[in-house]
């Protein structure tokens, strides 16, 4: 496909095929989706790196379980890379995006989208995508989940009810 993020003339991406197992990449209020009792989540009209205006507020309003999370059956032994694009609204604390075995990784927000990814080699079935917001009354948005059965992030792949493949 062609790929118009750093130029507008466009270059070729070529990437492999790759399936995103997150099964609603953009909508964090689905039952797939968990958000505890420490975490809040709205809707906002912020745009998005693909352009709609669809993002997802996240803001720690207290207690210890203050993250979004989603977990999908993967084949234990296998490499898997979470992806995530994220952009900070307010506050200065950690943001947590963990691995499929909820290994953490520290990342540093800016107010401009960015993507971030983890990567591990799976000790169970039990895929986890966590995204924790660490501090009382941080905000952040969120849009673009994926996790796919690789050792690297590939180009974002939107799914709507089922995992999907590119």
């Amino acid at each position: 496909r062609i790929d118009f993020s750093d130029d507008a003339n466009g270059a070729l991406l070529l990437e492999p095929a790759s399936t995103n197992l997150i099964v609603y990449s953009e909508d964090f209020t689905q039952t797939n989706w968990s958000n505890f009792s420490g975490a809040e989540l709205s809707t906002t009209t912020t745009v998005t790196p693909s352009g709609s205006t669809n993002a997802v507020r996240v803001k720690n309003v207290g207690g210890a379980n203050n993250d979004l999370r989603s977990v999908v059956s993967i084949t234990s032994g296998l490499t898997y890379t979470n992806s995530v694009y994220i952009r900070r609204v307010s506050g200065v604390g950690n943001i947590i995006l963990k691995d499929v075995n909820n290994g953490n990784k520290n990342i540093t927000l800016t107010s401009q989208w960015q993507k971030f990814s983890t990567t591990a080699l799976s000790n169970s079935t039990n895929g986890r995508f966590y995204l924790e917001v660490s501090t009382l009354n941080d905000e952040i948005e969120v849009w673009g989940a994926q996790l796919e059965e690789n050792s690297y992030a590939t180009s974002y792949i939107k799914t709507s009810g089922t995992a999907q493949t590119r």
